[in-house]
């Protein structure tokens, strides 16, 4: 089994420094898009060795272009089996290939994966040095207390969906790029690009959750056509210092 993946990452350099870590070595190979002038994401790839593209529809001010920047990306991969569409602030549990050999994937689907809200970066390296034991026994739910994500079903579409910060799919499906509609934002790609697979054929993997990084804003879709949140970093107070 081989899983290429590609990200879409500009200006969250901060979220993918702590996701890189954990995702590398679940993929075969990866490909990270950016702009050139994200010096910070690029930074991060070269720091772990994971390449990068740029899109040139990433202009300052412009819209933000997540699909054709996710085709730029397939573009750099062989796509010679499963490829997998990941979020920059989204990490992956440790036992996640483990989780998709025992599957029994079927190449004609897409898949999704259930995630948590991690609140901050505390949070997250505390996570990090000590993982909730679901990982390594037979109860499959998000780590700590962390509230889980909305899962996305239309009635009109005949319900769930695997939306875009994690979606699954095969080279076998004969679908090789995104769908890309000028003016449409990031959600509305991703879900373009599910709704490419009947219902019976988009499947949720209960076994694998998710870590999506946060920065505690509530507005929902902030990021959307672009970066809005603040960045994650560590909370200080007066007199106190937070070493990771």
């Amino acid at each position: 089994m081989r899983i290429e993946a590609v990200t879409v990452c500009l200006h969250y350099d901060d979220f993918l420094e702590q996701t890189i870590r954990v995702n590398q070595s679940l993929f075969d190979d990866w490909v990270v898009v950016t702009s050139q002038e994200d010096a910070g994401t690029v930074a991060v790839c070269q720091r772990y060795g994971v390449r990068t593209a740029f899109c040139p529809y990433f202009k300052r001010g412009g819209d933000f272009a997540k699909a054709l920047a996710i085709n730029i990306g397939l573009a750099h991969l062989k796509i010679e089996d499963w490829v997998v569409h990941l979020d920059a602030d989204t990490a992956l549990p440790r036992n996640a290939r483990k989780h998709l050999a025992n599957v029994e994937l079927d190449p004609s689907c897409i898949y999704g994966i259930d995630r948590v809200d991690c609140p901050s970066l505390e949070a997250w390296h505390s996570y990090l040095v000590n993982p909730d034991p679901y990982e390594k026994h037979y109860f499959h739910h998000g780590p700590r207390d962390w509230p889980v994500g909305s899962r996305v079903g239309h009635f009109d579409y005949g319900g769930y969906a695997p939306i875009g910060f994690f979606q699954l799919w095969n080279r076998a499906s004969g679908i090789l790029r995104y769908p890309s509609v000028a003016g449409w934002d990031a959600e509305h790609t991703d879900m373009l690009h599910a709704l490419q697979w009947p219902r019976s054929k988009r499947i949720l993997i209960p076994e694998i959750t998710a870590v999506h990084l946060s920065t505690g804003g509530k507005k929902w879709g902030v990021n959307w056509k672009g970066r809005k949140s603040p960045r994650f970093e560590a909370t200080k107070t007066v007199g106190e210092c937070y070493c990771p």
